[in-house]
């Protein structure tokens, strides 16, 4: 009975999931890069548009110019007495003048409409593209997903056992430091500053009677700490479970995180959502929230820049979001969930969210060529 090499088996399989994750990159690449054409024609018919009509309020204004003018050389070439030959001339001159403007200008407005029409069908075209592009990227989405899962399975069986071992400490671990980290917080901010609100209240006690003018100075103060106090509770809170998402939504939320960070660290986000904002599922906007609040953490803490990009698309099928960076990036051979000492539990804590939302997750990185992370999630579950 012939001995299987494990070994060469889980390369094999490896190998031919990261094709597979090569070609779902490929075809999120093709359908990013039909989409932008589309933006771009679009916007290209915009300005069209825009240059099309001050060309034909030029033209109805040199058309009633002309006809004044016609008029007048009419009426002057008619009354000899009254008028020069100088007079009829300079008429004439000027009703030709415009004539040969107007004929320029009726010329360029044929020409941008011409151009229009001509962009409105590569528009019709290129829409159409991106249309078949969207649905490759679903249809192979599909077909790669199930033969990803049986291999994800086939491996899923062999690394099992020694993955269980390491991830439920790295799980554990995640929660303790999250824990300390919280405590810290509230040590360090909260309780300190409520520390120091009670030895001024007892202060502003003593001085109630003696000198009340002070004792105003001391309550304005007290007011300003307990101003702290709750901004920095607030802060905990958000980072805990941000409420604005219940109340606003995701993009509000994101917003109000990206704004806090620049004040915080100085991380400059270009922030764009195409389409118009869906309200989806409360585990679907915390799930996506989670993954651009660790993206970014990611950014400020290894990516070396002080700018990134996010992107979120709005369709009826699915939510769209690319965050994207140019910093140092890293090697994705690198990151190794069998390693202890292997820092890449923000990645897998991401993908298993996205997982588990039946979502993509795709990361696209190289060493000193930044990183673009891809997260695409259904809104119709197709089974």
């Amino acid at each position: 009975m012939a001995v299987i090499d494990e070994t060469k088996l889980d390369n094999i399989i490896k190998n031919t999931m990261q094709v597979m994750e090569d070609s779902k990159t490929q075809i999120f690449e093709i359908y990013e890069g039909a989409r932008n054409e589309v933006i771009c024609v679009q916007t290209d018919i915009d300005v069209m548009k825009e240059t099309l009509d001050v060309a034909i309020n030029q033209v109805d204004e040199l058309t009633k110019l002309e006809k004044q003018s016609r008029q007048r050389l009419m009426q002057v070439s008619g009354n000899f007495k009254t008028y020069t030959e100088a007079d009829i001339k300079r008429c004439y001159d000027q009703t030709k003048d415009l004539q040969v403007q107007l004929a320029v200008m009726h010329e360029q407005e044929q020409n941008l409409i011409k151009q229009r029409n001509d962009l409105e069908i590569r528009l019709r075209k290129l829409q159409k593209t991106a249309e078949k592009a969207k649905q490759l990227v679903s249809q192979v989405g599909v077909v790669l997903g199930y033969l990803t899962a049986q291999f994800s399975a086939v491996a899923t069986q062999m690394e099992n056992v020694s993955q269980d071992k390491l991830f439920g400490p790295l799980v554990i671990k995640a929660q303790e430091d999250e824990r300390l980290r919280v405590s810290r917080e509230i040590h360090d901010g909260p309780a300190q500053l409520m520390a120091n609100v009670i030895y001024r209240s007892s202060a502003c006690e003593r001085l109630i009677d003696k000198d009340i003018e002070k004792a105003k100075v001391e309550l304005r103060e007290l007011r300003e700490q307990i101003r702290i106090c709750l901004s920095e509770t607030r802060k905990i809170i958000f980072d805990l479970r941000p409420m604005i998402l219940d109340d606003l939504g995701l993009i509000a939320t994101i917003h109000y995180f990206i704004n806090k960070m620049e004040q915080r660290v100085g991380l400059r986000v270009e922030f764009n959502v195409i389409g118009d904002e869906i309200k989806v599922a409360k585990h679907i906007e915390i799930s996506l929230f989670r993954v651009i609040q660790e993206a970014l953490n990611n950014v400020c803490k290894h990516a070396g820049v002080d700018v990134a990009k996010v992107v979120i698309e709005y369709n009826s099928e699915y939510i769209s979001v690319v965050i994207e960076d140019a910093g140092s990036g890293f090697n994705m051979q690198d990151v190794d969930s069998t390693r202890p000492e292997s820092d890449c539990y923000g990645l897998l804590g991401m993908e298993e969210r996205v997982k588990i939302l039946k979502g993509q997750f795709l990361v696209d990185t190289k060493v000193f060529q930044g990183t673009k992370i891809r997260v695409l999630v259904p809104l119709v579950d197709k089974g």
